[in-house]
């Protein structure tokens, strides 16, 4: 019985919770897709034919159907964040929903404010999003692998 997908999934909500302050049921189609995206990016990063990438980045005008499938995910990952984002903005969370106090509600109140003095940088969407991504992928990805380990340890 293989429990790494049920601490994905389970990871992924509770990140998911932390970010936008929206919980899904495990087998919610938007949670699924959401998790299937994820696992197919980290499983295509794994790949040498991605790995050769990072020594050799002219191999990249090279076909490369891997690196094709990433870009491809990449796209997807990025139009399921931007969705994210837009209902949460559009939602505008009052001060006391669960909403206000997510992560995604403190980086949007700092949209084009500066963040430094000194040298006037701006938080914009782009900063946001991949913010997101970062707590997503990171996120998920490496709790799911430590209750994995966890629980092997545990066993073992």
């Amino acid at each position: 019985w293989d429990l790494s997908e049920d601490f994905t999934v389970a990871a992924s909500n509770v990140i998911t919770t932390l970010a936008f302050g929206k919980e899904y049921e495990k087998s919610s189609a938007e949670l699924q897709r959401l998790h299937g995206c994820l696992n197919e990016i980290v499983s295509l990063w794994g790949s040498p034919w991605i790995s050769a990438l990072d020594s050799f980045p002219l191999l990249r005008k090279l076909p490369n159907p891997p690196f094709s499938r990433l870009l491809k995910e990449v796209a997807r990952r990025d139009d399921i964040i931007r969705t994210h984002l837009d209902e949460y903005k559009m939602q505008a969370p009052s001060k006391t929903s669960e909403e206000a106090i997510a992560i995604t509600s403190a980086l949007l109140n700092g949209l084009g404010k500066p963040q430094d003095t000194t040298q006037g940088v701006v938080l914009t969407d782009t900063h946001v999003h991949m913010a997101t991504v970062d707590l997503l992928i990171g996120g998920t990805e490496t709790t799911a692998a430590w209750l994995s380990w966890t629980v092997a340890f545990l066993l073992h």
